[in-house]
């Protein structure tokens, strides 16, 4: 996404909370970015069970799911959809994101997301982003698919 990761990260953190509504985000400068090295890069997908729908401590993928988050001048609206995308042989849920700024819609992104029926493990499979520019779509900045120039889930 365009956005640099902050929509995703307002997706993770409302559905960490488990809440719908959070009034601020922390203050990301003082989190430290992973070491690269450290990163994970396989996750045995083929041999886990999963599906669009289900739950864990920090993660909720049920239709009808909906979060708020606002900071300054930006609101982020985050819905999980009742609708699925098959990417690369896997049924992930759709998780809609609204962002504003100022009050003016800049992006909407669905997102694709499925999660483990036995570990609980979320994994992410992609987005569609539509970025907007005076109340139309300008663009398309970070859309990926897990399924499409080598990019895989995580």
């Amino acid at each position: 996404m365009k956005t640099g990761g902050r929509a995703i990260g307002g997706v993770i953190m409302a559905l960490l909370a488990g809440c719908g509504t959070m009034k601020s985000a922390p203050d990301r400068a003082s989190v430290p970015a992973p070491d690269p090295a450290e990163w994970q890069e396989e996750f045995g997908l083929a041999g886990r069970s999963l599906g669009p729908t289900g739950r864990n401590s920090f993660f909720i993928l049920e239709p009808g799911y909906q979060a708020t988050l606002s900071a300054g001048d930006e609101t982020l609206a985050i819905t999980v959809l009742d609708e699925t995308v098959k990417i690369g042989g896997v049924t992930a849920r759709v998780v809609e994101e609204r962002e504003w700024k100022r009050g003016k819609l800049v992006e909407v992104s669905r997102n694709f997301f499925a999660i483990d029926s036995k570990t609980k493990d979320v994994f992410y499979f992609g987005e569609e982003v539509d970025d907007y520019k005076n109340g139309k779509i300008a663009g398309h900045g970070g859309a990926w698919r897990a399924d499409q120039a080598g990019a895989r889930p995580g």
